[in-house]
């Protein structure tokens, strides 16, 4: 009988260390857990953090690489409304000019440059002029035709040009005081209207 007691005893003793190593264990596997979550947590926000640069470093690829430029010709008949307009594309990479409305609408933020080439005839015999951002002008001035050309089908040209910071869905155009012929008269003299992204900011 005495045996048997110390058997159950032994027996308990080794119930006794199994429970406790166990107790071990887990205590050792939540501690793993926790630093698994914790660092799991951390891998997944740096990864987040990494995969934002990338998406930022493409869209910043892409904008610089980004190409806009205009060139339009054969200014349609003009009576001194806010906008010229131009009857032939020579270059529109990007698409930004609309033929329709005769207005440039950036597409990116950015440093243009914008030129226009005016021809006018006789009647009448000042024309004033601009380029807008907007409705704010970024270059205006006034040609006067020279005294010696006498005849209606006489035509003479000026060119301006400005650079100007225009932002993203700011419209451009070119325009002045009416005139009542622009373009070819005699099929040499045409106005023009032009513009490109220099850089983009």
């Amino acid at each position: 009988m005495r045996n048997v007691s110390v058997v159950v005893a032994n027996i308990k003793k080794d119930v006794e260390k199994s429970t406790s190593g166990l107790d071990d264990l887990k205590a050792v596997t939540d501690e793993v857990k926790t630093t698994c979550k914790d660092g799991l947590s951390d891998v997944s926000k740096r990864f987040a953090a990494l995969e934002k640069q990338v998406k930022e470093m493409d869209q910043a690829t892409e904008k610089q690489s980004q190409t806009v430029a205009f060139n339009v010709m054969d200014a349609v008949n003009y009576t001194g409304s806010e906008t010229m307009k131009f009857s032939n594309i020579i270059l529109n990479e990007g698409n930004a000019y609309n033929i329709e409305t005769g207005i440039f609408t950036a597409p990116i933020d950015g440093i243009y440059q914008f030129n226009a080439h005016i021809c006018g005839n006789r009647k009448p015999s000042e024309i004033e002029y601009f380029i807008k951002v907007g409705t704010i002008s970024i270059v205006t001035g006034e040609f006067i035709l020279p005294s010696r050309v006498t005849r209606d089908t006489d035509e003479k040209c000026t060119s301006f040009s400005a650079v100007a910071m225009v932002r993203k869905d700011e419209t451009v155009r070119v325009g002045g005081m009416p005139f009542t012929s622009l373009g070819p008269i005699t099929g040499n003299d045409l106005s023009s209207f032009s513009g490109v992204l220099i850089n983009t900011v």
